[in-house]
């Protein structure tokens, strides 16, 4: 699970310029659904393709954090944290794991975490009290 993956077609794993695409597998906890996306699709994408439900209110343009996933495996297969990432999720004061699933591009093996709306509500509480 931990490399990247080639799409397996009848021209030898070529797109229709033939050029080589190469696949990348996310996984979503805790349901467990594993979704194969194109490397440089975003973490939103791989969600809507792997058929997981993943809440993202501003459309995936990082003007909220509730597309927001915690990596637990393959961070190093993400792209680095953009600025405006950066500022959403430190006003949230997450730890690093953490990232915007409209923002973060796959680059090879992830696994995510989605939190439970409970755990949603409970942070967003607790982030009212600060």
């Amino acid at each position: 699970m931990g490399a990247i993956l080639f799409q397996v077609s009848r021209d030898g794993g070529a797109d229709a310029e033939g050029t080589r695409v190469s696949w990348c597998e996310v996984t979503f906890l805790p349901a467990g659904k594993v979704a194969r996306v194109r490397a440089g699709s975003r973490l939103l994408d791989a969600a809507e393709q792997g058929q997981v439900k993943l809440r993202h209110v501003c459309g995936g343009q990082a003007n909220c954090t509730t597309c927001r996933v915690q990596v637990q495996s393959g961070t190093e297969h993400l792209t680095p944290l953009s600025d405006k990432e950066s500022h959403r999720l430190s006003d949230l004061r997450l730890e690093t794991r953490w990232r915007l699933a409209c923002q973060a591009r796959v680059h090879g093996a992830v696994t995510v975490r989605i939190p439970t709306l409970i755990e949603q509500l409970e942070e967003a509480r607790e982030n009212e009290s600060r």
